[in-house]
């Protein structure tokens, strides 16, 4: 009884979590460790051939004061993550090298307008 208990608990809270990310499709929530005792949410965006050991450019998007707070959805208001939302590619083609370059995109989220002082 137990472990059926605790199979179905588990399976609840796999699509809570899946449920959750979604929401955020095709990014996905993240921590990022901004100091010892400090962490920002923040969504990040991989491309989708993702291969183990190659490199990938990565661009950061900082978001305006509006924009601040604990609601990550507020990131797809504007810029590279609304494009992101709305199906688009985050890619370019080099002219020197004729390369396609894909890149990873992060989106930190800072929950107030200014940092605290240090003391």
């Amino acid at each position: 009884m137990y472990r059926k208990l605790m199979t179905l608990i588990g399976c609840l809270l796999t699509g809570i979590i899946a449920a959750g990310q979604q929401q955020y499709s095709p990014m996905r929530n993240i921590e990022v460790k901004i100091g010892p005792w400090q962490k920002r949410q923040a969504l990040i965006y991989t491309p989708e051939e993702n291969v183990p050991g190659k490199k990938y450019p990565l661009l950061v998007c900082f978001h305006g004061r509006s924009i601040a707070g604990k609601d990550l959805s507020k990131i797809f208001r504007e810029g590279v993550t609304r494009q992101l939302k709305e199906g688009k590619k985050i890619e370019a083609v080099n002219k020197k090298d004729g390369q396609l370059y894909k890149f990873i995109v992060v989106a930190p989220l800072a929950e107030s307008w200014s940092m605290a002082p240090r003391t």
